[in-house]
C-alpha cells in the first residue's frame, strides 16, 4: 500500500505526518506501506524550527527539500491524506486512491509553541490511522 500525505507547502504538517509514520514502520518489521509526501506550492525547506521539533517528539525529518506534488505521485499512491485545512481534498481523487481529509490549521514557521501543538496532534491522527492499516 502507497499513502501520500499533501499539504500546501510540504514544509511542515505532511512533513511530520509522512516522518512520524516512517519511523512507526521502522519499528515494525511486517510493515508493507510506503509513505510520501508533497505540497502543491513548494519551493522554500523545512525551517529549523520544525526539525528540531520533530526531533524533540521523537523522529527525524531527514529531507528539508520540499517536494511538488505531481501526477505520479498520485497514480502511485491508494490513500492521499490531506493533512491541511487549507487545501481542497477531491481534487486529489484519481478513480483509484482513496481522499482523506484531516483538516490540520497550519501556523507560522516561528511559532514553537504551536508547532509542537499541531506536530502532537498530527502524531494522534497517525497513531490512529496506523493502528487501522498497519497489516
Amino acid at each position: 500500500m502507497n499513502i501520500l500525505f499533501i499539504c500546501k507547502h510540504n514544509r511542515f504538517r505532511s512533513k511530520i505526518a509522512e516522518a512520524y509514520f516512517n519511523k512507526l514502520k521502522k519499528e515494525d518489521k511486517n510493515n508493507k506501506i510506503d509513505v510520501q509526501s508533497a505540497g502543491i506550492i513548494t519551493g522554500k525547506k523545512v525551517v529549523l524550527n520544525v526539525v528540531e521539533i520533530s526531533d524533540k517528539l521523537g523522529f527525524k525529518i531527514i529531507n528539508r527539500n520540499s517536494k511538488a506534488l505531481t501526477e505520479q505521485l498520485l497514480a502511485w499512491s491508494d490513500i492521499v491524506i490531506v493533512v491541511a485545512n487549507n487545501v481542497p481534498p477531491w481534487i486529489f481523487y484519481n478513480g483509484k486512491n482513496k481522499v482523506i481529509h484531516w483538516k490540520i490549521p497550519d501556523t507560522t514557521q516561528n511559532d514553537r509553541k504551536r508547532i509542537e501543538q499541531i506536530s502532537k496532534s498530527i502524531i494522534n491522527k497517525v497513531d490512529k490511522f496506523y493502528m487501522k492499516v498497519k497489516h
